[in-house]
């Protein structure tokens, strides 16, 4: 499987992973045994308690700070980086969440914990909308939400002179662009793997998904949301 942090591990870093299944947990361990500087639990993360992020992270990270956070938990993602508004002190300097990267990504309505619970992710908006009210800027997509704390934010585009993303049709149409048959194909394993009633969920929340979306489509409402939040580019010259 594809990991958001095994790169930053072979490089030097430290870290934690933490895993529920115990199946899993122990072929985390086989995988991680040469990496002594990665702190394994095998624990079911939750929104509060001695499983919170921030409980974890005070017992297993040095000084209890994280510089990157990402978050896979196959269901209830949002609530678990919603958990980390009661938690001002927590602040990773990035964020990296699943989302739901089957559906239009400006969807702004959410879906209730019990609909979520069953894999179902919230839309990219839903996610870039709780990304801005934690003090983050949503900047990149991959059918992951990456999120940049907002005061970094505003270093890397006073320094590289960088306009506002502010259009999540914009950053999933980029995604699509270059990603488009790991997406397809993402989606075929998910559904080879999931039951009758998963998928109907997902549909009745959804939906049927059409993997013949139409490209033209997203690049108008890209450009609608676009004149409508970034009216100009934030620096000139």
């Amino acid at each position: 499987f594809a990991s958001n942090c095994r790169y930053w591990f072979e490089k030097g870093w430290s870290g934690i992973m933490i895993e529920a299944d115990e199946t899993k947990f122990r072929a985390l361990q086989r995988n991680y045994r040469n990496l002594p500087r990665v702190a394994l639990k095998n624990a079911m993360v939750e929104a509060k308690g001695n499983n919170s992020i921030l409980h974890l992270a005070e017992e297993l990270a040095e000084d209890g700070k994280v510089d990157i956070l990402s978050i896979d938990v196959d269901g209830l993602d949002y609530e678990l980086l919603l958990s980390l508004e009661h938690q001002p002190e927590f602040r990773p300097s990035l964020i990296i969440v699943e989302t739901n990267g089957f559906i239009r990504p400006d969807l702004s309505s959410k879906l209730d914990v019990e609909a979520s619970s069953h894999n179902l992710q919230q839309s990219l908006k839903v996610f870039q909308q709780l990304g801005e009210q934690l003090g983050y800027e949503l900047v990149c997509f991959t059918q992951n939400a990456i999120f940049l704390r907002r005061d970094l934010a505003e270093e890397l585009k006073r320094s590289w002179r960088l306009e506002p993303s502010c259009s999540v049709n914009r950053l999933y149409l980029d995604a699509l662009s270059t990603n488009w048959n790991d997406m397809l194909l993402n989606i075929q394993a998910t559904r080879k793997g999931a039951t009758e009633s998963w998928v109907q969920a997902e549909i009745r929340e959804f939906g049927e998904f059409n993997t013949t979306i139409s490209m033209e489509t997203l690049e108008h409402l890209a450009r609608e949301e676009e004149r409508r939040k970034c009216p100009q580019a934030l620096f000139e010259g």
